[in-house]
Formats: C-alpha cells, sequence, structure tokens
C-alpha cells in the first residue's frame, strides 16, 4: 500500500510541476535562466525522477510511506518516481485516457465513408473524440497518417 501511496503522490506532484497553471510563471522563469533546467522542469520523465527523491527525504516527516534514507533508495525512488510518471502521462490526459496506434499493422479496410485511418478500424478521429479520447492533433487521419503515430 506504501507504494501505491508514492507512486500516485509522486504522480500528482509531477503534473502539478510540470503542467499545472500555478506553476507556469516559474517554469518560464527557469526556462528563460537556463535551457537545461528549463527542459527538466517541462519533462514528466525529468522531474518524476527529482519528485520520487524528494518524497523519499521527506518520508521521516510522513506517515504515508516509510522507506529508509539512503542513496540506493534515492535512486530507486527517483527512478520510480520518473518511469511511472512517465507512464501515467502517456496513459492519461486531461481528457482521459490516450489512444495511439502505429501503421505497421497491416491495413483494415476503410469505413463505409471512405475517411479514416486504414488501420483504425471503426475507430476514427471524429469517434475518439466524441468518446472523450485524446487524439493527436498532428495524426492525419484522412490520407493515412505518417506512419509515426
Amino acid at each position: 500500500m506504501e507504494l501505491l501511496w508514492f507512486v500516485l503522490t509522486g504522480y500528482g506532484l509531477t503534473q502539478l510541476l510540470v503542467y499545472g497553471s500555478i506553476f507556469k510563471k516559474q517554469r518560464e522563469f527557469i526556462k528563460s535562466k537556463s535551457e537545461f533546467l528549463g527542459e527538466l522542469v517541462h519533462c514528466p520523465m525529468c522531474t518524476g525522477f527529482w519528485v520520487g527523491s524528494f518524497l523519499l527525504c521527506i518520508n521521516p516527516f510522513t506517515e504515508l510511506f516509510n522507506f529508509d534514507v539512503n542513496l540506493v533508495n534515492f535512486l530507486i525512488c527517483g527512478w520510480l518516481g520518473s518511469g511511472t510518471s512517465y507512464i501515467m502521462n502517456m496513459v492519461f490526459s486531461d481528457k482521459g485516457m490516450n489512444f495511439f496506434h502505429n501503421h505497421n499493422d497491416p491495413p483494415m479496410p476503410q469505413q463505409g465513408d471512405g475517411k479514416g485511418c486504414q488501420n483504425c478500424g471503426p475507430y476514427n478521429q471524429v469517434n475518439l473524440n466524441e468518446m472523450g479520447y485524446y487524439v493527436p492533433e498532428d495524426h492525419n487521419y484522412y490520407n493515412g497518417g505518417k506512419g509515426d503515430e
């Protein structure tokens, strides 16, 4: 249960730091001072590492999780924070679950209207947007995509 609290806390704090409007000015200030640090605060994987390490350092002051504070756990918690923040950012967005696919599978027949990605079958851009799924804007469903979506 401690691990679940750690992952959810790390994901929430990472989301807040990377995407939260409350920290937008701070992120822009950091980016204006250092391009390297600016990239770090705009990356959920990078920020997730430091959030995981930070949570390990404050864990003696909370009862949510109880890990020994040492160098190995510092790295492990950082890696765990980075990986889980990245995975959860790939799966979830503000509009619900993300839906991605690629064009490496054999093409499926197009829908009756002649529109839609040949590989998507019944899932075309209109249907996915109506269902609340995130569809990348650069994915052109009407010409079969570029093959790298």
